[in-house]
């Protein structure tokens, strides 16, 4: 398990209340996401700390799609799989608003 800490104590007041608003916003999206398609990492909880830590809580994905491409030359039905877990995703951002065209 990778443990990725980000300190909010090295930035102006104003920016880091930027950054947690739209840190916030993140979560926010991220736990919506992942209830219209079970392709994207989920996100469990998070903290933030009066020090200026955050903390996130989220699911460990298995590995990512250029590691397991630079492994080995896929299969005609993993490359299906595969593209059918990304159109479920890109239809999941679009449903969203997150992206305005596929």
């Amino acid at each position: 398990m990778a443990i990725k800490i980000v300190s909010l104590a090295t930035f102006n007041t104003r920016d880091a209340e930027g950054l947690k608003d739209a840190f916030l916003n993140e979560v926010a999206m991220s736990k919506r996401l992942a209830k219209t398609s079970r392709h994207i990492i989920e996100m469990y909880d998070f903290d933030f700390h009066s020090n200026g830590l955050t903390f996130i809580v989220m699911e460990l994905g298995q590995q990512d799609l250029e590691t397991a491409l630079r492994a080995r030359p896929l299969s005609a039905p993993e490359r299906k799989l595969a593209w059918r877990q990304l159109v479920s995703i890109a239809v999941a951002l679009h449903d969203n608003q997150i992206v305005s065209q596929l």
